[in-house]
């Protein structure tokens, strides 16, 4: 029985109602919750809907698989379950990778890219554009090096300098501001808190990556041929 669009509306609202519960708490315990027992769950079940939208629509088990990123067989058992459709899992190690927590980093960095690219569509002029588009530029290309963090890290870093170094006065008032700017500053907000979150154990994987882990061909000391 294919589910009815309005149902899978109605919880996507539900999502945004959970989330912005979850943004007005300033209890970290309160928001913790918020986040594990309702917006996690309901992320579930509004996939599971947008799941039965696809098939409904036409769409063949392995091309939702293609486009999920998830083998069809995984799938399928979810939703013969009947219960709330999850895709991502857990990171444990470097394997499963984002081991160093480089995944919020580079979702904000992908998406100042995208606004920062609307910006320049409806308005190349503005001192925003001006000001941030060569660094954003730069991060988009140390976006595109993995796994080794530290060209996407020195990226952030140098658009943050950019943004902590433009004069008092250069850029309008936030309520000057027209929304597609507004955007880009949101999610320059974002970079900022994904950096200062996680800068540190993403430090640690280039180490890692450089200077620990053997090179290719290189035996460690201490092995025989």
């Amino acid at each position: 029985m294919p589910t009815d669009r309005n149902d899978g509306d109605a919880m996507l609202r539900r999502m945004i109602a959970e989330a912005q519960q979850a943004l007005e708490s300033d209890n970290p315990q309160a928001r913790a919750k918020i986040i594990a027992e309702q917006l996690q769950v309901t992320a579930g079940w509004a996939l599971r809907w947008a799941v039965d939208d696809l098939r409904y629509s036409g769409l063949s088990w392995q091309a939702i698989s293609l486009l999920l990123q998830r083998p069809h067989q995984v799938l399928l058992r979810q939703m013969a379950a009947r219960g709330p459709v999850y895709l991502h899992r857990p990171a444990y190690s470097q394997a499963s990778r984002n081991f160093d927590g480089q995944t919020p980093m580079r979702r904000a960095g992908i998406q100042l890219a995208d606004r920062m690219a609307a910006l320049l569509w409806t308005n190349p002029n503005s001192a925003v554009t001006g000001r941030l588009w060569p660094n954003v530029q730069a991060l988009s290309k140390g976006q595109g090096i993995a796994p080794d963090p530290e060209p996407m890290l020195a990226g952030v870093r140098a658009l943050l300098d950019a943004v902590d170094a433009i004069p008092p006065g250069t850029i309008a008032p936030a309520a000057e501001l027209t929304q597609a700017e507004s955007d880009v500053w949101e999610a320059v907000d974002e970079l900022r808190a994904c950096y200062h979150r996680d800068q540190a154990e993403m430090k640690i994987a280039h180490h890692i990556l450089t200077e620990v882990a053997p090179m290719p061909g290189k035996r460690p000391q201490g092995t025989r041929g």
